[in-house]
């Protein structure tokens, strides 16, 4: 009795393979359970599905590891931006020679006290800081506001 009922279990579980197997639109699966191919057929069906999800597991774990390595997401807007909001990038000039010697001896400037410069020395001296190199640029503010742009022309060379 328990045999028989393990050989139904068996057969209604076969009869479902084939079943989903011969309706299946993956490319081969139904010629492998197809009755009227030859074994050889069949055989060869079974060993290309079999080598497609092999290399497709290969594939999907290629992606995973270059994912958890460097993630990144694309996407696309659903809504238009136009140009004008989105921001400029900064842009900064480097000459070669940083500053005309003969408008303004930085190194002059730079080896005197503070309290010995006039207030205009010192606001020419705070400006070319701002494009001298990174050891130097260590006097006033960082960065430049538009009055002070008006002073880099008769700088730069």
């Amino acid at each position: 009795m328990a045999k028989n009922r393990a050989f139904q279990r068996r057969n209604f579980i076969k009869r479902h393979i084939e079943d989903y197997c011969e309706a299946s639109t993956l490319h081969g699966v139904k010629y492998v359970v197809s009755k009227d191919r030859p074994v050889f057929e069949r055989t060869w069906w079974m060993v290309a599905i079999l080598c497609s999800f092999l290399w497709s597991l290969y594939l999907i774990q290629q992606v995973w590891t270059k994912w958890n390595n460097s993630p990144v997401i694309v996407s696309f807007a659903e809504k238009s931006t136009s140009v004008w909001q989105i921001p400029f990038p900064a842009v900064t000039i480097c000459s070669e020679n940083k500053a005309r010697q003969s408008v303004y001896n930085f190194t002059h400037y730079h080896l005197m006290n503070v309290s010995e410069l006039t207030d205009d020395e010192l606001e020419k001296r705070q400006i070319i800081s701002l494009i001298c190199d990174q050891h130097i640029n260590n006097i006033g503010e960082q960065t430049i506001n538009e009055s002070k742009i008006d002073y880099y022309p008769m700088f730069i060379p």
